[in-house]
């Protein structure tokens, strides 16, 4: 090597690995006996594990190009996404304007400069949370969830400032064009039923404990995690589908009762047995016939019973 180099000076060396190729360069430096820190292309914080402490997410917040790296760490779930069903607003003309504006802002100060179908994706994961029983029941609530607390907003837009600024008209129009196609029943397919997302160059400290469902544009799409079920997911319907879903309660007209078909405690009739059981609210208790045991099963218990008594050294009844 000092032939070829001429030196072990660092322009001497540089003049050696010129002709490597990334991968023989890579391990030439990975045996470099010279005390050096290599990353070996991960974040730094994460260049070494040591399982004897706790397992932390570094000291730093990764900056732009560190969070891809992040990102592209963890793998797309690997099972089909399921879309969403279709969403119709059905409001009066005051309350759909309203969700129309709402769905709007959030379009556009979210993704006004993705292309079309990162725009649809971002209207379709508001949807959805609009059907999460974790979320409000209106589109500007979902979209405004905790704009005026403390500890921060769900959509950054509604509590940075950036509704200040005036829109752009095309931006807008285009914006307003896909929160109007949402609300009139188009599904978003490629993000199923996805309920949060973020931009490929963040890492947020939540996106590790969700399932990453696919990217759009510059946004990473998750459903919510176990805890939440999704109300619009045909696998997390209710008791009869695959996952188990929650109960909400009886539904409206039900008169409080689990089955809304089931017609209730029967009406109390003069001269029946169970009238008085049914005017004090109790149920009424069905009975199940038992077939008398047969005389040689009672002859049977018996003599095992006195086998017993005489094995204790006690007397056996007559």
């Amino acid at each position: 090597m000092a032939r070829i180099a001429r030196s072990f000076t660092d322009a001497g060396l540089a003049r050696y690995v010129a002709n490597m190729d990334p991968a023989m360069l890579a391990l030439a430096r990975r045996h470099d006996p010279r005390a050096h820190k290599d990353y070996w292309g991960r974040v730094q914080g994460w260049e070494r594990i040591d399982i004897k402490k706790i397992p932390r997410l570094g000291d730093i917040t990764p900056d732009f190009d560190e969070a891809r790296i992040i990102n592209a760490l963890k793998p797309v779930a690997p099972d089909p996404v399921e879309a969403a069903r279709p969403f119709v607003l059905k409001a009066n003309t005051a309350d759909g304007a309203k969700a129309l504006r709402c769905l709007t802002q959030a379009v556009y100060f979210e993704s006004a400069f993705e292309p079309l179908s990162g725009q649809q994706a971002v209207a379709q994961t508001v949807l959805n949370r609009l059907r999460h029983g974790g979320y409000p029941k209106s589109v500007c609530g979902v979209i405004y969830e905790g704009a005026a607390r403390a500890t921060g907003c769900q959509f950054s837009f509604t509590c940075d400032g950036s509704l200040a600024r005036v829109p752009n008209p095309t931006l807008w129009a285009s914006a307003e064009f896909v929160a109007r196609k949402a609300l009139s029943g188009f599904v978003m397919k490629d993000v199923g039923v996805a309920t949060h997302y973020h931009a490929s160059y963040v890492a947020p400290y939540w996106a590790p404990t969700l399932v990453k469902l696919k990217q759009v544009g510059q946004h990473i799409f998750y459903p919510a995690g176990r805890r939440r079920p999704h109300a619009g997911s045909r696998a997390r319907r209710g008791p009869g589908g695959r996952g188990g879903g929650q109960y909400r309660g009886p539904g409206p007209g039900s008169g409080g009762r689990l089955d809304p078909h089931d017609p209730g405690p029967r009406r109390a009739v003069d001269g029946d047995p169970g009238s008085q059981r049914a005017q004090r609210g109790a149920p009424e208790i069905r009975r199940r016939h038992r077939r008398p045991p047969h005389p040689d099963a009672r002859r049977d218990r018996r003599d095992q019973q006195g086998a017993r008594q005489a094995a204790r050294g006690g007397r056996r009844p007559g």
